[in-house]
């Protein structure tokens, strides 16, 4: 009798202790959704134009994420030493091992991504907007100051006439919301850039780390001109930083935990019934 009711007891403990973990899960999802939404919109969040501020929402997830990895391994711990079957204790252990090995994969793949110069270059050279312009009054070029899912920022500005070096260029770099195709200056708190000229050599202009806004090169000539541009787009080194360092937490705790259950897993090997 005293045995069953202490297996009674385990059973009972257990079923409480997956209902309490089911509720914990239940209630930082929420969370997580709850906060990602919130720091979308306070990131400035808009449809027209459109901008997604997704960095420091994902980032915020990954955290939470990563504390609820934590909770898990506590929870797994706990059932593994609440169940009588040696069988269970194994095949939980071996199950909770081949987890952490696949976490352990995917936050090495999302380190490598994130700290590896090499990836950032590649992700920075495909969103690079270049081309060529040929005109003889005025022409703009419309670029962002932000990607629209704020990961990368306009970093530097070039422009470079073509066949023709002995002809003036006048240039502004201005906000979207202010141009007016009857001007053809804009006073110094208008624009960006401090040169408003070029011609024999380029024009490159590092852009300064301003929030997300739609912006125009607007480009005036007396004569007839082909222009090479292009604008390029770095990530910010804060971004690489703290991923990495996200990531890399992942990778400890998953491979510490992996030690911890290598031994568990061993010692009810021989004993298991099934495996």
């Amino acid at each position: 009798m005293k045995g069953d009711y202490d297996r009674l007891e385990g059973t009972y403990k257990l079923a409480g202790l997956k209902r309490l973990e089911r509720f914990a899960y239940i209630i930082q999802t929420v969370g997580i959704i709850a906060t990602f939404v919130f720091l979308v919109y306070i990131g400035g969040a808009m449809l027209n134009p459109f901008y997604l501020p997704l960095f420091w929402a994902i980032l915020a997830s990954l955290i939470w994420i990563f504390i609820i990895s934590i909770e898990a391994i506590v929870f797994r711990l706990m059932e593994i030493k609440k169940r009588d079957s040696e069988s269970a204790k194994f095949l939980m252990a071996d199950r909770s091992m081949k987890k952490a090995l696949t976490v352990m994969v995917i936050a090495l793949i999302g380190f490598a991504v994130a700290f590896v110069p090499f990836f950032a270059e590649q992700i920075e050279n495909v969103n690079e907007i270049e081309g060529e312009v040929e005109f003889s009054d005025s022409e703009t070029i419309e670029f962002t100051s932000r990607g629209r899912f704020d990961f990368l920022r306009a970093h530097e500005v070039t422009l470079e006439t073509v066949f023709r070096d002995d002809i003036e260029v006048v240039v502004f770099i201005i906000p979207e919301r202010i141009y007016d195709p009857n001007r053809d200056s804009y006073a110094p708190g208008e624009r960006l850039n401090i040169q408003t000229d070029f011609g024999e050599n380029d024009f490159v202009f590092e852009m300064p780390e301003i929030s997300f806004d739609e912006y125009y090169i607007v480009l005036f000539s007396d004569e007839t001109v082909t222009i090479d541009y292009r604008i390029s787009y770095n990530i910010p080194a804060n971004i690489t930083n703290l991923l990495s360092t996200v990531f890399m937490a992942f990778v400890i705790s998953q491979a510490a935990w992996a030690v911890v259950l290598n031994p568990i897993k061993k010692k009810h090997s021989d004993k298991a019934i099934y495996k």
